[in-house]
């Protein structure tokens, strides 16, 4: 006869203390996976921003060396911009949506947050919001490149960079890091970042098409904007839990 296998409380014991180890390690290296993405992510941001700020000072030294008037390839896209068949109506209103409409988009994503009780977060986006805003305000004193003559619309200080770019990138910008706190869909994330890219795009446009900046302002917004969207990203990436995407 065979013997039966042992069973008991001491089995039963062993077996749960196994089944307990085996899951704590799972975790751990789970916890260890997680952590390693975020450090890449956040490494990732980072050159991101450095390499954006890089290049966004590059075209102030060539603005500053080079005097008023449009520089590199400005003469070009503003003629295939303006030459557009788009309405003024269609430019003003993008433009508006990179203006005024940023008040509200900067309270949507703190009251975002706020809801979510993520207070730290918030207060970021405030303080980095109205770093961005100073910000611009300096740079463009700095600089004192003239606007374009002859604009569509009425814009006042200098031109570089542009402010409607710079804030634009960085509101939705963070608008679309808050959404993708809430958005789990991958689908939905990337409808999101997609949107929020053209709209993006489409504002500054706006700038060149009413005359009230060079492409070379709007790029150098761009830039600045990225700069700071992916340094807030390092920073999520790095000190709040990132939520797990569902396919």
């Amino acid at each position: 006869m065979t013997p039966s296998p042992r069973t008991g409380p001491r089995a039963d014991s062993t077996s749960s203390t196994r089944v307990h180890g085996l899951r704590r390690q799972s975790a751990y290296h789970r916890l260890v996976e997680q952590q390693a993405i975020r450090s890449s992510n956040s490494q990732a941001a980072i050159a991101l921003a450095l390499g954006s700020a890089l290049l966004a000072v590059l075209l102030a030294l060539v603005v500053v060396a080079h005097g008023p008037g449009p520089v590199l390839f400005d003469a070009w896209v503003i003629d295939v911009v303006q030459g557009l068949h788009v309405a003024r109506s269609v430019w003003e209103a993008l433009s508006w949506t990179g203006g005024p409409l940023l008040v509200c988009i900067d309270v949507l994503a703190v009251v975002l947050l706020i809801r979510r009780r993520e207070f730290a977060l918030a207060l970021l986006l405030v303080g980095v919001l109205l770093a961005v805003v100073v910000g611009v305000a300096v740079i463009k004193d700095v600089v004192e490149r003239p606007r374009p003559a002859d604009p569509l619309v009425y814009a006042s200080g200098y031109s570089f960079p542009s402010g409607h770019a710079t804030e634009s990138m960085a509101a939705y910008g963070l608008l679309a890091i808050v959404l993708c706190r809430i958005v789990l869909g991958a689908r939905a994330r990337l409808a999101i970042g997609l949107g929020i890219t053209g709209l993006v795009l489409l504002i500054g446009c706006s700038r060149v098409a009413l005359g009230v900046h060079y492409p070379t302002d709007v790029l150098a917004g761009w830039l600045i904007g990225i700069a700071v969207v992916a340094v807030v990203a390092a920073a999520v990436a790095r000190l709040w839990p990132w939520p797990r995407v569902v396919p």
